[in-house]
């Protein structure tokens, strides 16, 4: 093998977290085929700096192993979206293909060979859009095969990806109006996967930036026939949950799965036994919805309102829907004072 593997880092001030992800991949023979690119954001406050600067000397005292190390030194604050994006931009200028994780993961032995067997086996199959490492603490159903297809499941916590093959709406927020307003869509949607139906419907009038990209890319998969290709056991272990990233503050850390005591493939060699007729198992595609929805929809109020709302939105439109729901946030948050 001589090609090589762009594989993305942001980061900000974790430092722990990033130096066990990457001491995880170095356990791997396969980073000497890998492009390390690193976007390092500047800090936003002081309670950052010291994680920052902790980074900024770990990496500079070098990183051995992988092919070529690329760091991008932010001048000034990003912030996460922009800092991700602005590394996509520059990396797909220069390569077809794309590995991302999250700051705070740890890897298989397994991962790299596993994302880079994907990207040959699927480079000219226009239907798989990615390569997921991570596999959620699913009831998959054992059907003889150690890899699975699924149109419900993309994680950021560790992925490749093609630069001619993206499925992330460029604009989420007017995709999901999109489908919303046509009913043989929604109605796919759900028939396919309850937990994906309701998130579509729960990020109606939400702004840009609050839209998951994983949400609008599974919306996007299961209305354009698309799918990622997942290991039935895990090749990644998420260290996240402890409050010091941005997306798991403020929320109830016992509803969900212990992810960073989560089980991975402990080897260096994945064994990638799949079907090659795409074919999605349908007891695993509700796999997601039996683990999920409990912990995301565990009101049934909740759910008939989202239902109602789907409703309103078909017969009103998208301005006097949203001129309803203005109303109806104001009147909550009166009564609940």
């Amino acid at each position: 093998m001589t090609e090589c593997y762009p594989f993305l880092i942001p980061t900000l001030c974790r430092y722990e977290h990033f130096k066990e992800l990457i001491e995880s991949l170095q356990q791997s023979d396969y980073i000497k085929f890998i492009d390390l690119f690193i976007a390092l954001d500047y800090p936003k406050n002081e309670t950052h700096i010291d994680g920052y600067n902790k980074i900024k000397e770990y990496i500079e005292k070098g990183l051995e192993g992988f092919h070529k190390v690329k760091v991008f030194y932010r001048k000034t604050n990003y912030g996460p979206c922009k800092n991700y994006l602005d590394a996509v931009d520059y990396i797909f200028e220069r390569y077809d293909n794309l590995i991302l994780s999250e700051d705070d993961n740890i890897f298989s032995p397994a991962f790299l060979k596993f994302i880079i067997d994907g990207f040959i086996k699927y480079k000219d199959e226009p239907r798989v859009i990615g390569i997921c490492g991570f596999s959620h603490p699913a009831n998959w159903k054992n059907d003889g095969f150690d890899c699975l297809y699924s149109s419900t499941n993309i994680s950021a916590w560790g992925y490749g990806i093609w630069k001619n093959k993206m499925c992330i709406p460029s604009n989420k927020r007017q995709y999901i109006e999109n489908v919303l307003k046509d009913k043989k869509k929604t109605r796919k949607i759900r028939c396919c996967s309850k937990f994906i139906y309701y998130n579509l419907v729960s990020s109606f009038g939400k702004e840009e930036d609050e839209i998951g990209g994983d949400t609008a890319a599974c919306i996007a998969m299961i209305v354009e026939d698309k799918v990622c290709v997942l290991p039935r056991i895990s090749l990644v272990r998420n260290m996240g949950w402890d409050g010091s990233g941005v997306n798991c503050v403020n929320i109830n850390l016992e509803k969900f799965p212990n992810y960073s005591q989560l089980p991975i493939y402990e080897e260096d060699c994945y064994p990638f036994t799949i079907s090659d007729d795409l074919s999605m198992n349908e007891d695993n595609m509700k796999a997601i919805d039996d683990l999920y929805l409990p912990i995301y929809f565990p009101s049934k109020i909740r759910i008939l309102a989202l239902d109602f709302l789907t409703i309103v939105y078909r017969i009103l439109g998208y301005k006097k829907s949203m001129i309803l729901r203005k109303i109806v946030v104001n009147l909550k948050r009166r009564f609940l004072k």
